[in-house]
């Protein structure tokens, strides 16, 4: 009998622990997940604007590490407390702007566009310098992520996840 007890406890464990996520918390790990993969459509939907802008971070996504601590959840807010290790691109803008700054003599007389995708290239550069070199450093971070409730559906709140933007944008200030 008591075989038989311990085996249906066990059962019953698994079962809660495997069905248990919150709808915040998978939507998280799928966000996450992508981000990881370089799949930046998935992350920011069908924006394709956002993406293009995000794209130029895919190699240090892949380069992230996350993991979820604990999910609190409440009628309209969902609190996910996670840690998170993601490289730290600092100083990328000021070397943007020197090297831009050698180059402003080929950038005279171009168009906007032009001006615009020369500007794409030169930071694309320099992240991937930043990324690939040996002295890469990482910031490692706990910190909640919050989800607000906006009819029945749940959207990361913009205006309270200022820790988790400094991780997608990789610390970069623009």
């Amino acid at each position: 009998m008591k075989k038989i007890l311990s085996v249906i406890i066990l059962i019953f464990l698994m079962i809660v622990s495997c069905g248990g996520k919150h709808i915040t918390q998978k939507d998280f790990e799928n966000s996450m997940n992508a981000l990881q993969k370089g799949n930046i459509s998935e992350f920011v939907g069908k924006d394709s604007e956002a993406a293009e802008a995000l794209n130029i971070f895919s190699e240090g996504y892949k380069k992230i590490t996350y993991k979820i601590n604990k999910v609190t959840t409440s009628s309209n807010e969902s609190v996910l407390n996670v840690t998170i290790k993601a490289p730290v691109l600092t100083g990328v803008m000021e070397e943007v702007q020197k090297k831009s700054m050698q180059n402003v003599k080929n950038l005279m007389g171009k168009s906007g566009k032009e001006l615009e995708e020369e500007s794409k290239k030169i930071l694309s550069e320099v992240i991937s310098q930043k990324l690939n070199s040996p002295d890469l450093k990482y910031d490692e971070e706990t910190f909640d992520v919050i989800y607000t409730k906006k009819g029945n559906t749940w959207e990361l709140n913009s205006e309270k996840n200022d820790k988790l933007l400094k991780i997608v944008t990789l610390g970069i200030q623009m």
